[in-house]
């Protein structure tokens, strides 16, 4: 009787245990998760709970990546000369930068030929005003055509070597009458006196009848009539010739010689008188 009693006790204490281990769940006889938690884990929370967001931990900004500097690409240069109408340039190595390319024109614009960096006229002559070229074949480049003067600029003539100064035309008859009367005049002067023995007068031109036109008169004391005398004369000689050339006719009157004297310090005539 006394191990039946221990055995029905033993039962009601094995039958107690496994409904205490029924009621306290898996939690107590056999979690899925035993794994410990670490520091940073967020906290298991009961159904029901509020939750608390945890801060953020603050982002350090990066750091932008430094990059080369970019060159900028040199432009090609152009020449100055806005003739050039093609060219080519390189770069040369320098000490002290900026290094300056070397620019060569190729091409030209019409009538004119490369020189270097730029254009020169394909007709060295200055004084040419109007030029023919002519297309020539040449073995290498580049190819200039030659150039002929056509006409040239007022005052030039196209000679052998190009454009030369027109030499002096033959002055016609009445300016030639022209310049002997200015340098007649010239001699004359004011025919300055200091008495009537200095007083002279000379036929002077020419009319269509025969005779002078008129007379001039002049000092000897201001004037060489060794040189005024031969200037008269040819005068006279070129209006002849130009009354002749021109077939003038005249009214035939008759300029006689009237006496000249001192008058005020100046050689004149003092009379005047017409004879038919």
């Amino acid at each position: 009787m006394h191990a039946l009693a221990l055995l029905r006790q033993f039962l009601l204490f094995f039958s107690l245990i496994v409904l205490i281990g029924l009621a306290a769940g898996p939690a107590c006889i056999g979690d899925e998760d035993q794994s410990p938690t670490l520091p940073g884990d967020p906290i298991p929370t009961e159904p029901g709970d509020p939750v608390t967001p945890e801060p953020a931990e603050p982002v350090e900004p990066e750091e932008p990546t430094p990059t080369d500097p970019v060159e900028p690409k040199p432009s090609e240069p152009t020449p100055n000369d806005p003739r050039c109408l093609a060219w080519k340039y390189q770069r040369v190595e320098c000490i002290k930068a900026p290094c300056e390319p070397i620019v060569t024109c190729l091409e030209c614009d019409l009538g004119f030929r490369p020189e270097g960096a730029g254009c020169a006229p394909l007709m060295t002559d200055p004084y040419c005003q109007e030029f023919v070229l002519l297309d020539v074949q040449c073995v290498r480049y580049p190819c200039n055509p030659i150039a002929y003067c056509k006409t040239c600029m007022p005052g030039y003539f196209l000679g052998e070597r190009g454009c030369e100064p027109t030499p002096p035309s033959e002055p016609t008859l009445p300016e030639r009458m022209a310049i002997l009367a200015e340098r007649i005049q010239t001699l004359v002067g004011d025919a300055a006196c200091a008495n009537k023995s200095d007083c002279q007068s000379t036929g002077y031109g020419a009319k269509a009848c025969g005779g002078p036109a008129d007379y001039l008169v002049y000092s000897l004391r201001a004037t060489d009539s060794s040189i005024l005398l031969p200037l008269v004369d040819e005068y006279n000689q070129l209006s002849k010739t130009w009354i002749e050339s021109q077939g003038l006719m005249g009214d035939c009157s008759v300029r006689m010689p009237h006496p000249v004297d001192c008058l005020e310090g100046h050689c004149g005539e003092t009379d005047f008188d017409l004879i038919y």
